[in-house]
């Protein structure tokens, strides 16, 4: 479990927090950009305390954010390892460069609209996105690992909305097979979610990087929701499982810890 926004993604994508304000109307929506903090508070740190999927120990990761004034150009890990972004010239990240991972942006009519991930000695991930109305509708995703015994994976996202949320995630997946033929799975997972109405961390960060996060697990456009979840609910068609979340916030609204059983992430601004 070396990076924690994968880790958020594969095991935790029901810790993915996001969050919104009181300026909103009765169903929930904004009545101005969520985005309207990003150059007046600042999310310095996050630590999580998550249980690893396959050991079922719970394991303590860090990442500390650095900012040039309000442009976010880098984060520090527990181990002090260094990622640093890369900018365009529009101001949008254009690359980031970390320990044995490098990922690029792709940008169409001003959204992104691919990124590429190269993991040293691991393979890629590819990262497609569509939007409507504005909002991320769909994320494609092609895993190529080149381990020991190559594998190549497809998951498609969509996603719904209910004002600013996120409302649900409908996944399917796919593997490629020797002959380089996709061939899908019968099964469908749909995450449906509920929020609080506070504000969210996430927020904070720069959208391309947001849209990073969700493109590296299914269940990530969750990110961009405007406020945090306080239950998640999995079904595979057959059965279902909640999960419910609780957050402890500060005086401008932004959670300072959110808790789900014995995990936690806390945030420090």
């Amino acid at each position: 479990m070396k990076y924690l926004q994968r880790y958020w993604l594969a095991v935790l994508a029901l810790l993915s927090i996001v969050s919104c304000t009181s300026d909103q109307d009765t169903n929930g929506d904004l009545l101005h950009n969520i985005w309207y903090d990003f150059n007046t508070k600042q999310l310095q740190k996050i630590e999580a305390h998550l249980k690893d999927d396959t050991s079922g120990v719970i394991e303590t990761e860090s990442y500390s954010y650095n900012y040039d004034g309000f442009k976010l150009v880098s984060y520090t890990d527990q181990d002090g390892n260094l990622t640093v972004f890369e900018y365009n010239t529009d101001n949008k990240i254009a690359k980031m460069t970390g320990d044995g991972e490098v990922s690029v942006w792709e940008y169409s009519g001003g959204n992104v609209s691919k990124i590429t991930t190269t993991l040293q000695d691991m393979g890629t991930i590819s990262s497609t996105y569509t939007y409507t109305g504005g909002k991320l509708s769909k994320i494609e995703f092609v895993h190529d690992y080149t381990l020991s015994f190559p594998v190549k994976s497809y998951i498609a996202t969509v996603y719904d909305y209910a004002g600013a949320n996120v409302s649900k995630s409908i996944i399917s997946s796919g593997i490629y097979n020797a002959s380089g033929t996709l061939v899908m799975s019968p099964e469908v997972q749909t995450i449906s979610y509920t929020y609080d109405n506070k504000k969210s961390p996430y927020l904070l960060l720069p959208k391309e990087y947001i849209l990073l996060l969700s493109g590296l697990g299914p269940q990530g456009g969750a990110y961009l929701s405007g406020n945090n979840f306080v239950k998640v609910s999995i079904s595979d068609g057959t059965s279902t499982e909640d999960m419910e979340f609780s957050h402890d916030y500060d005086k401008d609204g932004y959670p300072l810890k959110s808790t789900a059983g014995d995990q936690y992430i806390k945030y420090t601004y």
